[in-house]
């Protein structure tokens, strides 16, 4: 006897379509989005001009060293707000001088000059400037195509001072800390 397949796979396809739960399906229930205080910041550091007190800095300088070049920036953070206004804020004010000499290489010339103009900036002090700490000044000595480049944190040049280092003494103390 020949037996047919058809009725016993319709009585395995019926029983798979019954066991099929029968629970409704979950809703979907989406996650609420978070608000955010529109006056919330994101932070970038930044820098900002300072053209009046750039423009009295080289004044000051100018009166000391007649081809000195020097300029200032406020160092701070951006606050970048959702709408993407943002404020700056500063934490402190850098110098930035240009000294040409005739020789590189004559440290205690080039060190009575980066005393002079660690004493012009003596007189920039917060609250003159902005931010409460103190910067740093940054120094392009230029001899013709040559240059020597070099920073220091405006407190460490007072500290120097006070200890009574001049001249080529003084250039070699910074140059050292580099």
């Amino acid at each position: 006897m020949k037996r047919s397949l058809l009725p016993l796979l319709c009585v395995l396809l019926l029983a798979a379509c019954t066991s099929v739960s029968r629970e409704q399906p979950t809703a979907f229930v989406p996650r609420p989005t978070p608000t955010v205080d529109p006056d919330t910041c994101y932070f970038s550091w930044g820098t900002q001009a300072l053209p009046e007190i750039s423009e009295e800095f080289q004044s000051a300088l100018k009166e000391v060293i007649s081809n000195a070049e020097g300029r200032a920036q406020a160092y701070g953070e951006n606050c970048i707000k959702q709408d993407h206004s943002s404020t700056f804020s500063a934490m402190q004010t850098d110098f930035m001088v240009i000294l040409p000499v005739a020789d590189l290489t004559d440290e205690e010339a080039v060190g009575k000059l980066v005393e002079q103009v660690l004493g012009v900036v003596d007189q920039f002090s917060p609250p003159r400037v902005p931010g409460a700490k103190e910067g740093l000044i940054a120094f392009t000595v230029t001899s013709g195509e040559n240059n020597l480049m070099f920073r220091v944190p405006v407190q460490a040049g007072r500290d120097l001072r006070e200890q009574g280092l001049q001249g080529a003494e003084l250039l070699q103390t910074i140059l050292a800390n580099q």
